[in-house]
């Protein structure tokens, strides 16, 4: 397959600044009522905000809302505390540069080796994650986790790899997001578990939420002949805003190249790897944490 040069896509923050100018300032107009927001106008400044407008439609009345939730989740969960945790996006063994609460313990009995990797691969595009479903015990997590511990497991890598895509945003000046790539190659429809599938759902509704504008695509690659008619009943659990993300690729040996160009969007075809249909023959690639000094 020849060589798929892609151009950068990624919208400018300064020109959606512009547009959304008008929509931005009716928001803010809003949070001025919130003391949340007055404490930290420096931290949910026009580019947070942005974020939100986009989500909602440019509707300023939803994106306001949206934004308040925000802010009171933060508050409850201290994540404003935390400071800088780039550093803290989970290594290949799954371990971080913090302690593990007994819920992360809890989770990672349940996680093959290698089931995720967070990688960076092109340092001024966005994050991207490969996930191994077939390693991944759903029948264990779905009996074991609550939908709370789901969400506290997913919060804190959610808060890291959101501060690298703001961080990428703000140092390129374009509109960065995550690409998270779900390879069912091995995976068994048994392994698919009904309660798990709905906390997740509602977890990834919270997030979506929380973190507007973060992923931009959700490739699924190596899907299974009986996929199609499975993802068709478990797409209601999920909300809409994250199932228009998703996009269900063929096999390596099937994909095209405008198949690789929805890819390609995210991440350059020598950086995306072989085994998927790009050029990079290492594997895995760098851990995004590693590429930030622990502050």
């Amino acid at each position: 397959m020849p060589k798929f040069h892609s151009i950068d896509t990624r919208p400018l923050i300064s020109d959606l600044l512009k547009e959304n100018a008008s929509t931005i300032e009716s928001v803010k107009k809003i949070l001025k009522t919130e003391p949340l927001y007055q404490e930290n106008v420096s931290r949910y400044d026009d580019i947070w905000i942005l974020r939100y407008v986009l989500s909602h439609k440019k509707k300023k009345e939803p994106a306001a809302k949206a934004a308040l939730k925000t802010m009171h989740f933060r508050e409850e969960h201290k994540l404003n505390e935390l400071g800088d945790i780039r550093y803290r996006v989970p290594t290949l063994d799954m371990t971080y540069d913090i302690d593990r609460s007994p819920t992360h313990l809890k989770y990672e009995k349940f996680v093959g080796d290698g089931t995720y990797y967070h990688v960076l691969p092109d340092e001024e595009k966005g994050i991207v994650t490969y996930i191994r479903m077939s390693s991944l015990d759903m029948n264990g997590l779905g009996a074991n986790l609550s939908e709370d511990e789901v969400l506290e497991w997913y919060m804190k890598t959610n808060e890291s790899i959101y501060q690298i895509l703001d961080h990428i945003t703000r140092s390129t000046g374009r509109l960065t997001k995550q690409l998270k790539c779900l390879d069912l190659e091995g995976q068994r429809l048994t392994n698919f578990n009904r309660a798990f599938l709905k906390k997740d759902a509602a977890v990834s509704t919270k997030m979506e939420d929380f973190y507007p504008q973060m992923l931009g695509m959700l490739a699924v690659l190596n899907a299974p002949s009986w996929f199609s008619t499975f993802y068709k009943a478990i797409r209601v659990f999920f909300p809409k805003r994250l199932i228009e993300k998703v996009d269900v690729l063929p096999p390596k040996h099937k994909v095209t190249s405008n198949d690789l160009a929805r890819i390609f969007k995210y991440v350059s075809e020598e950086n995306f790897s072989e085994k998927y249909g790009g050029s990079n023959t290492i594997w895995p690639p760098p851990y995004a944490g590693l590429l930030f000094k622990k502050i």
